[in-house]
């Protein structure tokens, strides 16, 4: 799961154990929690739990988040695809991530 969610977020497996040991208090990047929000699929009344206790136990980045938020409000757009599913879960987990990186490089072009 760490490996998943380390490849998804384009870093390694050590910076999901850092931003989840709770004896260190380096707040998860705001960059981060959208797509943290997607993969682990939270419902709007978790994401909207989760940002409450964010912004109270990291008052210094209520400002980034909110710029942040404003910022991609208005210029990113959550697409659902269909895939098909296959028998093989390693091919399954390679078409899922070609189809990740290819949105994501197609987004650094615009």
């Amino acid at each position: 799961m760490r490996l998943r969610l380390a490849r998804a977020l384009g870093t390694h497996k050590s910076f999901l154990s850092q931003i989840t040991n709770p004896d260190d208090p380096t707040p998860i990047p705001v960059r981060h929690l959208p797509q943290l929000f997607d993969l682990c699929h939270f419902t709007r009344d978790e994401q909207n739990f989760f940002m409450s206790a964010y912004k109270a136990a990291h008052p210094r980045h209520a400002g980034a988040m909110a710029a942040r938020t404003a910022t991609r409000a208005g210029r990113t757009k959550t697409l659902k695809i269909e895939i098909p599913v296959v028998d093989d879960p390693a091919r399954q987990r390679a078409i899922e991530a070609f189809v990740q990186e290819f949105a994501k490089k197609l987004t650094g072009l615009l």
